[in-house]
């Protein structure tokens, strides 16, 4: 649908000025305004749709799980009306968004984006507490956004400023903003009567479906607004030092008046870009101190943060921020802190970057400080944010995408900051509480939590996450205490993982036996058939009844007993004679036996000597008959009584793979492997308790002395040779241990030295 199209859909919709309405707008703002609604339209068509759809299914879900009826009703009630209504949502929701472009270049000062409110604004509304629940929400969800993407929305801020010759706007008032976003969902609700929860609900919802997305609607306006010749070498410096200069200089009004409404063709009359800030030449770095080693896992704060400056400079960013002058207090920061801990809710899957929480740092110390008070923090401080932020980073590439636990680790982060922050010995100490009790939650999510999580697990978990969140307030004895809860819990899953281990190993075992022994009846069998030309009656009897008693005869009592010899004549017998062996006494009474062992009742023992006594030219009906009486019975190890199976033939294997499988034959219980689970490369692991060395089969545990899929030692081995599968390798030290030499030798390679052309390396 073009821009032109879209600029008059839903026209005069719930009183918001249009697009099509602005006759004044010069023709290159217009253009450029429909094609900003275009981008708009194709990118929240379907995500508004799929994020209704989500809300359906989420209703219905907390209506099955609900209570009681009163309000498993309730939740029915609100699917009802989310389905009544929700053709309506959309026209409002491009309605409002249509309506902030439309004001652009108007001469009333409040004629822009509406700030965020739960409805029509009046003063004695945020009386009702339901609605201050909302207006809250909405403003959670607008700073959370804002925080994630304030590069693009920086790009977008300045460029929307080009277009509406207008100083750069803040986030919030920016048309296509996060808090415009999510307030014209709330206006697209308005016509829904659901209760408060249900529309918390739905704006959670909308959330999690349609702004997961929204990096990539925010670099398709700045692409396009790019390719439009709107700024197009604009660069945004994530570190860039502005306090002195709140907000970047913007064109002036008649040039940028003259930019936007320039043809297409017209380029040269677009103002020039921002400056760019280049960092000069970065020196070469000093020598590192001993006590860094790339392989000592327990490094010293001071080293790491010359590291990171080392890597700072090299990068061109701002040298100043090891300054302290007017930088953010301890006191200060550690009680911002302390108000994100207590504020993050429970399951909330936030980002874990440090520069995420620097933004919401200073997010929130500028709205605690002195109105126009420059914030910033201290180069100490600066550096233990972006460590524990790279320590937490390591910890999340260790945890699978789904991973249940990411969320709950993602929490711990402002906890273990505000220790690292007061306790520089929490780098060094690898028996300091706050980093024993990470560590344990970390190697917990990573060894216990896969793609079965077990709830009771993730309940402990959470438990444990919300004490260290709502009781943490400097004492590190909350650390240590809620590590014995969790080593305890720990314990208990171990015993029950390896009572669980050994019941597998027994089954497994046991199988192995009935396969053995299946296989020796069946090859029995084999040869008497081949002896002679049995009728069709003796065959049916002989492939899916006698073969099961043989069977069970080689596992009772071995194949080289009395007993199965005995069988094998019996089955001669059959196979030379029927009617002979039927009035034998003595081989009736083998066959009564192994018969009734094997499942037959009386019933049935009927019919099998009647079918054998019937005469040559009736054997065709007997069979028939015959085979129907045993059709039903389940065969012994499981296998249909209508098929009558033997060895599948084994694929021959190549000389790498053979070589891998004699490997393989020396590698003990026990040993833990690493399996690829999925086309990312991400691996599962699982230990190889048991395997036959008769038929080969393994037998594959999960950390939970869970069942971990079905493989033979051939199928290993070929996994093994094509890469998706490896003895999982040691791990020296704890997880912590591992990410903080993992980050400093990454440092160190960051920071050495290119070596010099024609250089000889040592």
């Amino acid at each position: 649908m073009d821009p032109a199209t879209l600029a008059t859909e839903h026209t005069g919709a719930r009183g918001f000025p249009t697009l099509a309405a602005r006759t004044d707008l010069p023709r290159r703002v217009g253009a450029l305004l429909g094609g900003l609604l275009a981008e708009l339209h194709r990118h929240f068509e379907g995500a508004l749709a799929r994020s209704l759809d989500e809300l359906e299914n989420s209703l219905f879900a907390r209506a099955e799980r609900a209570p009681d009826n009163a309000h498993q009703q309730r939740h029915f009630e609100a699917l009802r009306e989310v389905k009544r209504a929700r053709a309506q949502i959309a026209p409002g929701f491009f309605a409002y968004l249509q309506g902030n472009l439309a004001r652009t270049r108007t001469l009333d000062e409040n004629a822009g984006p509406q700030p965020i409110s739960a409805g029509e604004p009046a003063p004695l509304r945020l009386v009702d507490s339901a609605v201050l629940d909302e207006t809250l929400a909405l403003r959670d969800i607008a700073g959370r956004a804002e925080i994630r993407h304030s590069e693009a929305l920086y790009l977008l801020g300045h460029r929307m400023a080009v277009i509406g010759a207008t100083p750069v706007p803040s986030a919030e008032e920016l048309p296509f903003g996060p808090a415009q976003l999510v307030a014209a969902f709330s206006h697209g609700m308005s016509p829904l009567e659901l209760a408060p929860d249900a529309r918390l609900t739905a704006l959670r919802q909308f959330e999690q479906t349609a702004f997961a997305s929204l990096d990539r609607f925010y670099g398709a306006l700045n692409t396009w607004l790019e390719q439009q010749r709107i700024l197009p070498n604009l660069d945004f410096q994530a570190n860039l030092r502005r306090q002195s200069t709140p907000h970047a200089p913007a064109a002036s009004g008649a040039a940028r008046t003259d930019a936007a409404s320039a043809t297409p063709a017209s380029a040269a009359t677009l103002p020039p870009p921002l400056p760019s800030f280049s960092a000069p030449p970065p020196p070469q770095p000093p020598p590192l101190r001993a006590s860094t080693a790339a392989d000592a896992p327990a490094v010293m704060f001071d080293d790491l943060r010359e590291l990171l400056g080392e890597r700072r400079r090299l990068e061109g960013e701002d040298a100043a921020t090891a300054d302290t002058a007017g930088s953010v207090s301890g006191d200060d920061l550690q009680a911002a802190l302390d108000a994100l801990q207590r504020r993050a809710p429970a399951g909330s899957a936030i980002r874990q970057d440090s520069e995420y929480l620097k933004n919401s740092l200073l997010v929130r110390l500028r709205r605690s400080g002195a109105p126009g008070q420059p914030v910033r923090l201290g180069g100490e401080h600066a550096d233990t944010i972006d460590l524990v932020g790279m320590l937490f980073d390591h910890i999340a590439t260790n945890l699978r995408g789904g991973n249940q636990a990411r969320a709950l680790l993602t929490r711990l982060q402002v906890p273990v900051l505000r220790v690292a922050l007061e306790d520089k010995s929490f780098f060094t100490r690898r028996d300091h509480p706050a980093r024993e009790l990470l560590n344990a939650v970390a190697e917990t999510s990573t060894r216990w939590i896969d793609e079965e999580a077990d709830p009771a697990l993730l309940s402990k978990l959470q438990g444990i996450v919300e004490r260290v969140t709502d009781d943490f307030d400097g004492n590190v004895d909350v650390f240590a205490e809620l590590l014995a809860d969790l080593n305890r819990h720990l314990q208990t899953l171990a015993r029950r993982a390896e009572l669980a281990e050994r019941r597998h190993i027994e089954a497994a075992r046991g199988r192995d036996k009935l396969e053995v022994a299946c296989e020796t009846a069946r090859a029995a069998i084999r040869r008497v058939l081949d002896a002679s030309t049995p009728d069709p009656v003796a065959r049916v009897l002989l492939e899916r009844a006698w073969t099961d008693a043989l069977a069970l005869s080689a596992l009772r009592h071995g194949a080289g007993s009395e007993e199965f010899r005995r069988r094998v004549e019996v089955a001669g017998q059959l196979a030379s004679d029927r009617g002979a062996s039927a009035q034998d006494l003595g081989a009736r009474q083998v066959l009564e036996r192994g018969l009734r062992e094997v499942g037959l009742h009386e019933d049935d023992l009927d019919g099998v000597f009647s079918g054998l006594a019937a005469p040559p030219a009736q054997a065709a009906e007997a069979s028939s008959r015959l085979g129907e009486t045993l059709e039903s019975r389940q065969r012994l190890g499981g296998t249909p009584a209508a098929t009558a199976t033997g060895t599948p033939e084994r694929m021959p294997l190549s000389d790498a793979e053979a070589y891998q499988l004699a490997q393989l034959r020396r590698v003990p219980f026990g040993t833990w492997f690493e399996f690829t689970a999925n086309q990312q490369g991400e691996r599962v692991r699982r230990k190889l308790a048991w395997y036959s060395p008769v038929s080969g089969r393994c037998l594959f545990l999960n950390q939970r002395g869970v069942h971990g899929g079905d493989r033979t030692l051939d199928q290993l081995a070929r996994e093994m040779v094509r890469g998706h599968a490896r003895i999982a390798p040691p791990e020296p030290g704890s997880l912590i241990d591992r990410a903080w030499t993992a980050i400093t030798a990454a440092l160190r390679r960051h920071v050495a030295p290119a070596p010099a052309v024609g250089a000889i390396p040592t």
